[in-house]
């Protein structure tokens, strides 16, 4: 049986230079189940995360964020 992921796309409301882009990219991809996380190159604000959700919610995933102290919601859910 092959395992399916998905995606969730997370947008963070506050500007976030480089280097804290590059934290919360570490911090996600760092949560078991999370298979990539890869911020936009447009929008520096989305964060397009890809994950098992049998092993992780994308709740979880949007509770990660908001725990660096990040404001942040979930796009097309």
């Amino acid at each position: 049986m092959s395992k399916s992921n998905v995606n969730v796309i997370v947008h963070v409301k506050q500007d976030l230079d480089r280097a804290d882009l590059g934290a919360l990219q570490a911090s996600l991809v760092n949560v078991t189940g999370v298979v990539r996380a890869q911020p936009s190159k447009r929008l520096g604000r989305m964060m397009l995360v890809d994950y098992d959700p049998s092993v992780v919610s994308a709740q979880t995933i949007l509770e990660r964020v908001r725990g660096r102290g990040l404001e942040a919601q979930l796009v097309g859910m």
